[in-house]
């Protein structure tokens, strides 16, 4: 990849879910991280619910059936389109209350993943490292099989409508929340 290339991603509380969905896999793909999963509160029932998200087929190690794959992305569907984090519950909910991005690397990915099955699915998809980071009203997850380093990264917010995610050996990544 080379090193100069920028991705540009534009998110709206208001925009059709399809759109959505193709801006965060657009995100992913550039990155190549494993997945990512947008969460947002609801003020109404207190707790942080899925947006979107996807998982990158090819980012995990194949069995020696070659299911893996295929399992991990229907196992990462079921369980984050139906999970939520009240405040402070997981990485999810931790990073959202205490107003700040949470890096995470294995094992303490899978330990403080919030659900059993999300510390499944997780584990099955072999997850090494895992980025929460914390906007306005949602965190957006991203995790990969790989172990990196907090070092190689830099994450900035600034004035919760604009996520900079600088990846040394790779990308910068601009996010534009539009409301």
């Amino acid at each position: 990849m080379n090193y100069s290339q920028d991705a540009s991603v534009s998110v709206s509380a208001h925009e059709p879910a399809q759109y959505l969905q193709k801006q965060l896999e657009s995100l992913l793909q550039h990155l190549g991280w494993s997945y990512i999963a947008l969460w947002t509160f609801n003020p109404q029932t207190r707790n942080l619910g899925w947006k979107g998200g996807h998982f990158r087929v090819n980012s995990t190690a194949v069995n020696s059936h070659g299911d893996t794959e295929v399992w991990s992305k229907e196992l990462f569907n079921s369980t984050y389109n139906s999970s939520t984090f009240p405040r402070g519950r997981g990485s999810v909910g931790r990073a959202f209350d205490e107003r700040r991005n949470v890096w995470l690397t294995r094992p303490s990915v899978v330990q403080s993943a919030g659900s059993k099955e999300l510390s499944q699915f997780l584990s099955h998809a072999r997850i090494e490292t895992a980025m929460f980071i914390y906007w306005t009203d949602g965190i957006l997850e991203i995790g990969t099989c790989e172990r990196v380093s907090t070092y190689r990264i830099i994450i900035h917010t600034h004035t919760h409508t604009y996520i900079y995610i600088y990846i040394y050996t790779h990308t910068y990544i601009h996010i534009h929340r539009r409301f």
